[in-house]
């Protein structure tokens, strides 16, 4: 459905703010996930790269509020600078 691709690529545009070190597998196959393990965030929520696997992968569905607060806002809105602040 239409609100799947949005909702990816909304989980997409999230400011990432943590990498994850370890090595993840599909729950379902058993097989390594290949990708970067990362949190993202929004500034009201956080998700992980993992869950956008398996909502690309199997069409499993986070949060109703953060579905209807993703596809809300369409794209992720802030910066890394609004999250972390300046560093300098």
């Amino acid at each position: 459905p239409d609100y799947m691709n949005k909702l990816i690529v909304y989980m997409k545009s999230g400011v990432d703010i943590a990498a994850v070190a370890g090595v993840d597998y599909d729950v379902f196959t058993g097989k390594l996930i290949p990708y970067d393990s990362l949190i993202y965030s929004d500034g009201k929520y956080e998700w992980t790269s993992e869950l956008i696997y398996y909502v690309e992968k199997y069409g499993l569905l986070p949060q109703e509020d953060f579905i209807k607060h993703a596809l809300s806002e369409g794209r992720v809105k802030i910066t890394e600078e609004d999250i972390f602040g300046k560093l300098s």
